[in-house]
């Protein structure tokens, strides 16, 4: 530390050298010795800031040092010194949100299918196939489903001839009249002893039966007008029939013509 007198005279204090020639009074003392002591005391501040200073850059350090110890011990991942500015990092989430967007579109989007239609039953989808064929005789789909269905259980296994003769007896017996009002009516008519006309009725067969292509095809070509049933108004297939229905078959009717196991009377 360097000091002047008031003559201009130097004194250099501690380690400093001191060279001086005189001091003029006691004033000149004084002010020397208040220099020294302000001196003295804005060094002992300097000193005391650093070694603040010092504290709290080892408290930080210690501070530091304990949360990464328990972040260690937690099994947490060290958090990252943090470096530029912050306007240059973007939010995490934001960017997890992002990231989430682009897969999401990059991924190729799959043809949304159309509704299945409802299902129709197999009947009525061969009825509206049917309606555009040339009939000449016009019925319900209901009448159609029972037409399809007396067909098929009672000329399985037969050829479409065969299986059309069937046909063309409901229909004769429908426009005959008395035997129902409709080809329903005709197929699920009783007698006045509550017996069917047609023993797959009795016997619940025709709810039970799976309609073919061939009974299909039959049954249209009688609808369009084929007929080889001579006008019959009844059948019956002898192997199977009791000997006390033919018999009333061959003393009550008139016999027309045999045709796949079947016998036709009027």
């Amino acid at each position: 530390m360097l000091l002047t007198g008031a003559a201009g005279n130097t004194k250099e204090t501690g380690n400093d050298a001191v060279s001086y020639e005189s001091i003029g009074n006691e004033e000149t003392k004084v002010c020397l010795a208040m220099n020294v002591i302000t001196e003295l005391g804005t060094l002992h501040i300097e000193e005391n800031e650093k070694e603040e200073e010092l504290t709290i850059e080892e408290e930080d350090a210690d501070g530091q040092e304990e949360e990464a110890l328990s972040r260690e011990e937690k099994g947490e991942e060290p958090v990252p010194e943090a470096q530029g500015s912050m306007e240059n990092h973007s939010d995490p989430g934001e960017e997890e949100e992002a990231g989430i967007t682009e897969s999401q579109e990059a991924l190729p989007q799959e043809p949304v299918q159309p509704p299945a239609p409802e299902e129709i039953p197999q009947t009525e989808r061969i009825a509206e196939n049917a309606s555009s064929s040339q009939w000449i005789i016009s019925i319900s789909s209901e009448d159609y489903d029972a037409l399809l269905r007396i067909v098929e259980c009672e000329a399985s296994g037969q050829d479409i001839k065969g299986r059309m003769l069937v046909a063309n007896v409901v229909l004769n017996r429908l426009n005959r009249g008395n035997f129902g009002g409709s080809v329903r009516e005709v197929i699920y008519q009783r007698s006045a002893n509550g017996k069917a006309q047609f023993s797959p009725v009795a016997t619940g067969k025709i709810n039970r039966i799976t309609v073919t292509p061939e009974t299909v095809e039959a049954v249209n070509r009688a609808l369009c007008g084929e007929d080889e049933s001579q006008g019959a108004l009844y059948f019956a297939s002898r192997a199977h029939a009791s000997p006390e229905n033919m018999a009333w078959f061959d003393n009550h009717l008139t016999w027309l013509f045999a045709y796949g196991g079947h016998e036709f009377f009027m």
